[in-house]
């Protein structure tokens, strides 16, 4: 009898993760050989891993007892790649910044990436989920930042319409670009200092914006008192104002206002003109003046038996006079 080999014999080659059960690639079969001859197999590159075993291994092609296994390791250095993308000012779409380049990292192939988000002035990072490394190299991990946001708080301090919160801008982004709010802020009487400077853009905390009043002493809601005509008597006579607000309050000399006078001014002999100056100081400003003359007494002219007030027309008969 003549014995012919069968044609249908075959077999298999496997590529495992050494120790595991884990499939690198897919089976490979060859079928429809001749029963019991030898094969030769190389073993493929896996991208990310290393092959342990030998690089060609032999096999009977035949039913069983006919499998070929390539064990291989997973590489410690294969890279991936982290991006890190920003939060836009304007929208909330996302741009990557040249600050925080992408970074390439290396872990071990077939595990999970260790991406880190970074400490970002301004911006929180949001959750993200780690990947599992591919052995190409093509795995990328993106990493979102919100913008925070800060309030703008305009405050209004000082003795005057005091308000620490006159107005409030609230969730105003990191970066944002700022300018003052242009309400009217006169007050009849009063002197608006403005508002404090402003940063061109929102810093990574809150601002606090600061302006004031202080009250006019030449404006609405202040008096100051008039000087009396003063005759002369040969004492000195240097006027004192008295100055008041609107609600009957007294200022105080030194504190809330200042007095001057001319530096040619006497306060004894009859004179021009004395000009006093008030001037705020504290929470008060401007200046008022007013101004005062020491006048001359009257003095009686006897001429003869009759008599006149001086600086009036000679009596009848004047023959001399003498001053009473």
């Amino acid at each position: 009898l003549n014995y012919v080999a069968k044609q249908d014999a075959f077999y298999t080659v496997h590529y495992m993760l050494d120790g595991t059960e884990t499939k690198l690639a897919a089976d490979k079969t060859i079928d429809k050989l001749t029963f019991g001859e030898t094969y030769t197999e190389t073993a493929i590159a896996i991208p990310g891993y290393t092959l342990k075993s030998d690089a060609e291994q032999t096999v009977t092609a035949g039913y069983e007892n006919n499998e070929i296994t390539f064990w291989y390791t997973a590489n410690t250095d294969t890279e991936f790649t982290v991006e890190h993308w920003f939060q836009n000012v304007d929208d909330n779409g996302y741009t990557q910044s040249d600050e925080y380049p992408n970074e390439t990292l290396e872990g071990t192939t077939g595990t999970m990436t260790a991406a880190v988000a970074k400490q970002v002035e301004g911006f929180t990072a949001q959750a993200f989920e780690q990947q599992v490394i591919a052995g190409d190299g093509s795995t990328v991990v993106k990493v979102y930042y919100n913008r925070n946001t800060y309030t703008v708080t305009y405050e209004i301090t000082g003795s005057f319409f005091a308000n620490p919160a006159y107005q409030v801008v609230e969730n105003v982004r990191y970066g944002a670009e700022l300018s003052l709010i242009t309400d009217d802020m006169s007050q009849d009487g009063y002197t608006w200092s403005g508002w404090s400077e402003l940063p061109e853009t929102m810093p990574a905390h809150n601002v606090v914006v600061s302006g004031s009043y202080l009250m006019n002493i030449d404006g609405s809601q202040i008096n100051v008192s008039d000087p009396a005509p003063v005759v002369y008597d040969g004492g000195q006579h240097k006027w004192e104002p008295v100055v008041t607000d609107a609600s009957g309050k007294t200022l105080t000399p030194g504190t809330d206002y200042t007095v001057s006078y001319g530096d040619d001014d006497d306060f004894v002999n009859v004179d021009d003109n004395i000009t006093v100056t008030i001037t705020g100081i504290g929470n008060y400003t401007g200046s008022v003046d007013k101004t005062y003359q020491i006048t001359p007494d009257e003095a009686l002219l006897v001429v003869g038996d009759s008599s006149k007030v001086y600086g009036t027309d000679d009596p009848d008969g004047y023959n001399g006079f003498t001053a009473m």
